[in-house]
């Protein structure tokens, strides 16, 4: 049975893909939303042209190979690739090579070809500056493109900041208020070329009954999660006899406030819920306030 559907809302949903990042971060400037945009990854970014140096030279064409992080200097990241042998105790994981990217005293980055065994890998012992120039092209190409997750993050943040939240655990589903899907809608248009998916639809005139009373449900748990976990982590740290922390209490109340105002933007779909969570954000408040005072002496 459809009813009448009084609230402003609209259902979003996305596509990610992986994108040029200058492209990325022109559509998110356009709304001023350039800092929701992550910063290159220069470790993953390595990873993925290490399995590019793989891919290129044959190196796995004698048995799956697996990639490790190496542990090392503040200023550098670096990849090892590994034999992956399967055993019947433990794995063996014989060393095949390994490429590093090096921080500059002028904040950019070399990249270098750090070790490889050649007996195990005698492509890349006899071609050993062109892996390294290969390496050093890859990476920087990597850097220059925004991975499908790293995009996902970037909405997902832009749909937050409009008033969005979920409809459904691990989903992509998002409901979100019609006076803030202009910022949306307009990152859309920009990221579309690039073959990203942004959809939006505005809830009709009538629609399936349950609907109205899932967004309600939804929004009522995931605003009580908030403000409930904001009050059980202050009552803790108090039992404990623990003392606020500065980063900790701004942390709390940045939590806080992107609640409030998303319940705030949505509270049509409440109706006589909105005064039980309204309750639990005025004890979230007084806990959190509390606890800076207590910070403070």
């Amino acid at each position: 049975m459809a009813q009448k559907f009084d609230s402003d809302s609209a259902i979003a949903f996305w596509s990610s893909a992986r994108i040029p990042r200058s492209a990325a971060e022109k559509a998110f400037a356009a709304v001023d939303k350039e800092t929701l945009v992550p910063r290159a990854d220069h470790f993953n970014a390595l990873k993925r042209a290490a399995a590019q140096i793989v891919a290129a030279h044959g190196v796995a064409d004698d048995g799956p190979v697996k990639p490790y992080g190496l542990s090392g200097h503040a200023n550098a990241v670096g990849v090892e690739v590994r034999r992956f042998i399967r055993g019947t105790t433990r794995n063996d994981l014989p060393f095949l090579f390994s490429i590093g990217a090096l921080r500059q005293t002028d904040g950019s980055y070399r990249i270098e070809l750090l070790e490889y065994d050649a007996a195990a890998v005698p492509q890349i012992a006899r071609a050993h500056r062109k892996v390294e120039a290969q390496a050093d092209q890859f990476w920087r190409q990597e850097c220059e493109y925004l991975t499908a997750n790293d995009l996902t993050q970037a909405i997902t943040g832009l749909v937050k900041d409009c008033g969005g939240f979920l409809l459904r655990d691990e989903g992509v589903v998002w409901s979100m208020p019609i006076h803030m899907l202009d910022a949306y809608e307009k990152v859309a248009d920009l990221l579309a070329p690039h073959g990203v998916q942004m959809i939006c639809g505005i809830c009709p005139p009538k629609v399936n009954r349950r609907l109205i009373q899932h967004m309600s449900d939804e929004l009522v748990k995931r605003s009580l999660s908030v403000f409930n976990g904001l009050i059980e982590e202050i009552d803790d740290l108090n039992d404990r006899g623990g003392r606020p922390r500065s980063n900790g209490q701004q942390t709390r109340m940045e939590q806080w406030i992107a609640a409030s105002e998303t319940l705030e933007q949505n509270k049509s779909l409440l109706g006589k819920a909105f005064s039980h969570i309204a309750k639990a954000a005025r004890v979230a408040r007084e806990k959190i306030g509390e606890a800076a005072l207590e910070a403070l002496a």
